[in-house]
């Protein structure tokens, strides 16, 4: 019997250190884009998985910019096309500094008004309610974290964090549509360049 219990207590503990593990590295990476640690950030973000969300969100932007709306029939190639074009002009934003940058963007688009992670980095008890009801989980491996959970919903920043080899990385983020439309913005002029 003393077995059952101890193999019980042991899986309830583990099953607690998992549910727990994402918002401990959403902490840590907060952490790290607080105090600026560019190798930190850059090891708690999948570069990759990141530029292609991104790369998406602005291309559909920068394709309904360009043609002031488009036809449902035509509007998943023109945001493919888009993206594949806004992709190298992103290369500002994913540079190990840039994603430090970018993370320390406030909801209103101005960098350095506020950090997504603000609220992430410094939860109390009262308002771990809050948080944690601005978190969803989609399986086992995949989390959704929406910040600054005291924000308007069209300022909030939401967070993929995914797990992989036994960590857990930032693997998506939608930017609130002011920050997007700054983005746009920027990379309409560069192209003019």
């Amino acid at each position: 019997m003393r077995w059952f219990v101890g193999i019980v207590l042991a899986l309830a503990v583990a099953w607690l250190a998992y549910a727990i593990s994402p918002y401990w590295a959403l902490y840590r990476l907060a952490d790290a884009v607080q105090r600026g640690d560019v190798a930190a950030v850059t090891a708690r973000v999948n570069v990759r998985a990141l530029r292609y969300s991104l790369a998406k969100q602005v291309g559909a932007d920068l394709a309904a910019a360009q043609r002031g709306g488009i036809a449902s029939a035509d509007a998943q190639l023109a945001a493919g096309t888009a993206a594949a074009l806004a992709d190298p002009f992103l290369d500002h934003f994913l540079s190990p500094e840039g994603i430090v940058r970018l993370l320390r963007t406030g909801p209103t688009g101005t960098p350095g008004d506020g950090a997504p992670f603000s609220q992430g980095a410094s939860v109390s008890l009262d308002d771990l309610d809050d948080f944690l009801a601005a978190s969803t989980w989609r399986g086992f491996r995949n989390i959704y974290v929406t910040l600054p959970a005291d924000q308007p919903r069209e300022a909030r920043f939401r967070l993929q964090l995914r797990l992989g080899q036994l960590r857990w990385r930032l693997v998506g983020l939608e930017l609130p549509a002011r920050l997007r439309q700054r983005i746009v913005d920027s990379v309409l002029r560069r192209r003019k360049d």
